[in-house]
């Protein structure tokens, strides 16, 4: 079950994006997401066009912003946008919409924390429509626009980050970080390992990767 939670202009360059919920309770709807259990799953999509197609005419600039893993820097994202045209043409045709306020609520109800962006960068949206979702205990959500989002992202969000040197720019800016390492044993000290690589522990029942909502230490994972 998909809803539309909100459409607009994305904060990255202006550009047709909206909001997409899916993994809203439906008994015959488990997650195939074997790293995040089952979550509310939000995708920033643009709304003119599919996410292939936005790859393809390098225009997914305005879900993804400067993301050193986009499709069109060569990073080698490991979400495949031609998987979702689909779901993207069904939820223009069919989708209803949905009040962040609304979802936030149904989020509490099931005891379904929510993983802001599945695709895309949740600072392509503006940081008022995650707001109004309300408190939410757990969840995850990661921006690489941190050194430009409106800091208030820091409370929902990590910065995500490939150095020391950037992590230390976003600790400072007010972000725990979520860290990409080539080498467990360059973790830092105020670092923990993604409890995922190192126990195969959920995110539906991690809550690390919250933003500033987890008083825990940063958190990275190997990059293999």
């Amino acid at each position: 079950m998909s809803r539309i939670v909100h459409r607009g202009a994305s904060q990255i360059d202006g550009a047709p994006v909206m909001l997409l919920a899916t993994g809203i309770p439906r008994e015959d709807s488990p997650t195939a997401n074997i790293k995040t259990g089952q979550m509310i799953q939000l995708w920033i999509l643009r709304s003119d066009m599919s996410p292939v197609e936005a790859v393809k005419k390098q225009l997914d600039t305005a879900v993804c912003g400067d993301c050193p893993m986009r499709w069109n820097s060569g990073g080698g994202c490991y979400v495949i946008p031609f998987h979702y045209t689909t779901m993207w043409k069904r939820a223009k045709k069919t989708a209803l919409d949905i009040t962040p306020k609304e979802l936030g609520a149904l989020a509490r109800k099931e005891h379904l924390p929510i993983r802001m962006g599945a695709y895309g960068d949740p600072a392509a949206v503006e940081l008022w429509v995650w707001q109004q979702m309300g408190v939410m205990p757990k969840g995850s959500g990661y921006t690489h626009q941190w050194e430009t989002a409106d800091v208030g992202f820091a409370e929902l969000v990590m910065a995500s980050v490939e150095s020391l040197e950037k992590k230390e720019e976003a600790n400072k800016l007010g972000y725990r970080t979520f860290r990409i390492l080539n080498n467990a044993a360059d973790l830092a000290a105020d670092e923990v390992m993604c409890p995922n690589y190192t126990q195969g522990t959920q995110c539906r029942t991690c809550g690390l990767c919250g933003g500033l909502r987890s008083k825990a230490k940063n958190v990275a994972i190997r990059n293999d």
